[in-house]
């Protein structure tokens, strides 16, 4: 009987460990999930001020760099597409990327944004 005893309590003592235990874990999960949805909002809300700032800067560009950006960025369509709506070969486009983007590039550091 006192055999039985001891075991029962050593499971008891075990359940209530094991207990703690998941309360703990538990606890921790609840931490990292708060972690995450705060660094979620934290993203979104950058996103949200890069997406305002480039849109601010490609409206300063002039109009065909502006146009050339987006239609190869934004739009993702590839290089023939663009050459073909721009009236121009590949080189030529390649130099009017780089261009373009040295100007946005240019905008970006003169803004208040750029540390």
């Amino acid at each position: 009987m006192s055999q039985m005893n001891a075991q029962i309590d050593r499971l008891e003592r075990s359940i209530r460990s094991l207990s703690t235990e998941k309360d703990s874990l538990f606890d921790q999960l609840q931490m990292r999930q708060a972690e995450v949805e705060s660094s979620q909002s934290l993203l979104e809300v950058l996103q949200s001020q890069n997406t305002e700032l480039v849109s601010k800067l490609m409206a300063r560009l002039p109009q065909r760099d502006r146009k050339i950006l987006y239609a190869r960025f934004f739009e993702e369509r590839d290089s023939d597409e663009v050459c073909e709506q721009f009236d121009v070969d590949r080189d030529y486009l390649r130099v009017l990327l780089h261009r373009a983007i040295l100007k946005f590039g240019e905008l970006y550091r003169q803004s208040d944004n750029c540390a």
